[in-house]
């Protein structure tokens, strides 16, 4: 999709951290970039000068929605959930394959990302994870989401099973959770990180600074796209 002209909750409703012309230390939230338009149309687009963070972050139903108003509070509780005291109230971290807290995280995948397929998880499947790591964020002393990450050959982590409880979608704790396993797998020497991702979650990856290649495919019978991303050292 493209961008609603004079919509601009993008450029208002998020921090950026890196130089912005104009506002050589970027920007808060909740402040109007300087180079936005009076019509709400961004002067850099386009340009080599354009932050990365605006590049990347493309237009998706998801988070603009069908009005401005949308878009607004999509990204005010995105910001929200990804500054740092808010990160603070959530825990991420890695647990034990067959553990109890593995457990419930199999439940939570089976929940979101099987059962609305008509699918479930064989016994065999588990137990080909053994040698995975499972990663699970908690808020509030409850799992909200988890991932499970495949070490591949050649320096790459391929992040799979991504899941967010229903009531906690696009809060940014899918977000927060990845960029958690993103430095996981840094520190482990791996250089990519990447994913099949199912054709309608593609814009979550894109935001995050995914980049798709590849032939699209099926996989349990759903379409897929493949995406990677360069891990920083």
């Amino acid at each position: 999709m493209n961008c609603r002209v004079g919509c601009a909750a993008c450029c208002v409703t998020i921090s950026i951290s890196s130089p912005i012309p104009g506002m050589p230390n970027g920007k808060s939230a909740g402040t109007r970039c300087v180079q936005l338009t009076a019509d709400g149309r961004c002067k850099l687009y386009g340009q080599a000068t354009r932050p990365e963070i605006c590049v990347r972050l493309t237009p998706s139903l998801e988070m603009c929605g069908q009005t401005d108003e949308h878009a607004f509070r999509y990204l005010a509780a995105l910001e929200e959930a990804t500054r740092p005291e808010s990160l603070n109230r959530m825990r991420c971290a890695e647990i034990k394959h067959g553990s109890p807290e593995y457990r419930v995280t199999v439940a939570l995948r089976d929940e979101i990302l099987r059962k609305p397929l008509g699918l479930c998880f064989s016994k065999e499947q588990l137990q080909a994870e053994s040698t995975d790591r499972h990663l699970a964020c908690y808020r509030g002393g409850r799992l909200v989401a988890c991932l499970v990450l495949t070490r591949e050959s050649g320096g790459t982590m391929r992040m799979r099973q991504v899941a967010v409880a229903a009531d906690c979608q696009r809060q940014g704790i899918g977000a927060a959770l990845v960029s958690y396993a993103e430095r996981l797998a840094a520190e482990l020497g791996c250089d990519e990180m990447a994913a099949h991702a199912r054709e309608t979650a593609l814009s979550f990856y894109t935001q995050l600074g995914y980049t798709a290649f590849g032939d699209r495919f099926i996989e349990i019978g759903l379409p897929h796209v493949r995406v990677r991303k360069p891990l920083a050292k």
